[in-house]
């Protein structure tokens, strides 16, 4: 049974709720425990790692250890260990694919965050309505400000 590590920078609940499903259908041994108590498991040797990684110190302590490191939101690149980044574009095409098969004759794309990885699933989404010929509206809520800004393209 695979011994998986899911570390939590930031901890964000429904990403584990998702990775202990997936988890369990593979029958994986999974370690959360950093979620209770917000310390960085020490000693252990798993077989790979699970990774929310947004601050230096937790791209320091992955480093060490010599399993793939899955990075699940991207929010950094620049580590010094194999990483798996999703093709965040590819998510939000296919996303708008499966919209288009429904027939509805209205979209919209709603972002709450600034970040690489839902700026690339909105671009890969916009890309995908565009090609269909299909109007968007765009609802964009970044997180960091409290600007709105909510344009039709």
């Amino acid at each position: 049974m695979p011994s998986i590590l899911f570390i939590t920078d930031p901890y964000i609940e429904h990403l584990l709720e998702g990775v202990v499903d997936f988890a369990r259908e593979q029958r994986w041994a999974l370690n959360a425990m950093m979620r209770r108590s917000g310390r960085f498991p020490e000693g252990m040797r798993p077989d790979g790692i699970i990774a929310t990684i947004e601050h230096d110190d937790t791209a320091r302590r992955l480093a060490r250890f010599r399993c793939p490191v899955v990075q699940i939101l991207r929010i950094r690149d620049e580590v010094r260990y194999p990483l798996v980044i999703p093709d965040y574009a590819a998510l939000g095409a296919t996303g708008a694919r499966h919209l288009l098969t429904l027939g509805r004759p209205h979209f919209a794309f709603y972002r709450r965050f600034n970040a690489a990885d839902s700026n690339a699933v909105r671009d890969g989404f916009l890309r995908t309505m565009r090609g269909a010929d299909c109007e968007v509206t765009r609802l964009d809520f970044p997180h960091e400000t409290s600007r709105t800004d909510i344009s039709e393209k």
